[in-house]
């Protein structure tokens, strides 16, 4: 998409923005620290270290966005300080897409276990021949998706390539002819799975979780290790790599206090790293 159709889908979701009516240069200040994050956990994680920060000087101010686009282009146009939301794979993406974002992460928090879904089926090795899978439009994420696939015996990617890199067309065997379909927009998974057009699927546990889904009973896999690779991290633009507001949020982000937290509250859904 061109930008000027990411600021017509985002005009909503930037209104908050726009109130402010300030340029970058008045918004920014030592004291302050605008930043973007999806609702679950991001913006729980980051309300659970906002006190800390006020003792330290710092105001955390939280702007909750709802989708995968909106963020990195306002982040970009220096109407936030950062953001927090995506993983490294998916910032790449989006950053050849956009070489003049120039945007970088400041440090990874917590990463989410691939979960996938069934109403229908108790495990991966109960799919039947033809079996839907579906998942998000999100790019970086099918790779990884159709690794674990493979780790589960189910399809065979070609070899010399990184399966965490894959598509569709890598795949070269498929025994059980599985039905691979990766065009949904990420916040209507829950729904479309609800209404029992997949035998199975590939949904953000944070979309799940919004959409009050049972991850005790209708989760029938868990990627069995926490995959560095794919951690959330706090993204900033370069020019900010040694700001102090950012040292200061992501010291806060890495105490052992915040790890805690993210374990004990988020129950396994969301993983502190290292």
């Amino acid at each position: 998409m061109k930008l000027t159709v990411f600021k017509k889908l985002g005009s909503l979701l930037l209104i908050s923005l726009a109130l402010s009516a300030c340029k970058p240069s008045d918004e920014k200040s030592e004291n302050k620290l605008i930043i973007g994050a999806s609702s679950t956990p991001h913006a729980e994680i980051l309300e659970f270290v906002k006190p800390q920060l006020e003792k330290e000087g710092l105001e955390l101010d939280i702007r909750i966005f709802n989708d995968y686009i909106i963020p990195n282009q306002a982040l970009a146009e220096k109407e936030l300080d950062a953001n927090f939301f995506q993983h490294v794979p998916y910032l790449n993406k989006t950053l050849a897409d956009h070489p003049d974002w120039k945007l970088i992460s400041a440090g990874a928090v917590h990463m989410h276990p691939y979960r996938f879904f069934s109403q229908k089926y108790k495990s991966l090795q109960d799919l039947p021949n033809g079996a839907k899978m579906i998942s998000s439009n999100n790019l970086a994420q099918h790779g990884h998706i159709l690794k674990l696939f493979q780790d589960e015996g189910l399809i065979k990617l070609r070899d010399g390539i990184d399966p965490d890199d894959s598509t569709i067309d890598d795949i070269v065997e498929n025994p059980r002819n599985i039905k691979f379909l990766f065009t949904y927009d990420g916040p209507l998974l829950p729904q479309i799975y609800k209404n029992g057009e997949a035998d199975v699927a590939s949904i953000d546990g944070h979309f799940a979780i919004n959409a009050g889904l049972d991850l005790s009973k209708e989760v029938i896999y868990t990627e069995p290790a926490a995959n560095s690779k794919f951690a959330n991290v706090v993204v900033i633009r370069e020019e900010d790599k040694n700001d102090p507001r950012i040292a200061k949020l992501m010291a806060q982000l890495k105490a052992p206090e915040t790890k805690k937290f993210i374990l004990d509250t988020f129950k396994g859904e969301a993983v502190p790293v290292p």
